[in-house]
C-alpha cells in the first residue's frame, strides 16, 4: 500500500465514504478506531467503547470469586 507523504493511515481510513464522522454520536473528524468493530469513533465515544470492553473481560473474571 503506497501513501502520500506524510498521509497516515487514519488519513486514508477518513478519506473512505461515511468515514467523516463518529459512527456512534456523529461528531466530525473522529480520531479514533475500533478496530474489533472497523468503525471510526471521537474522543468520548472511544472511551465509552474502551470501558464496555473492560468490562467485557473483566465481569466473567470477577463474578467467578462470588
Amino acid at each position: 500500500m503506497f501513501f502520500a507523504r506524510g498521509e497516515t493511515i487514519l488519513q486514508r481510513i477518513q478519506c473512505l465514504p461515511g468515514n467523516e464522522q463518529c459512527c456512534d454520536c456523529g461528531q466530525a473528524d473522529p480520531r479514533w478506531a475500533s478496530i474489533n468493530l472497523g468503525i471510526l469513533l471521537c474522543i468520548e465515544c472511544s472511551g465509552i467503547h474502551s470501558f464496555l470492553l473492560w468490562i467485557q473481560y473483566s465481569l466473567p473474571d470477577m463474578l467467578k470469586d462470588i
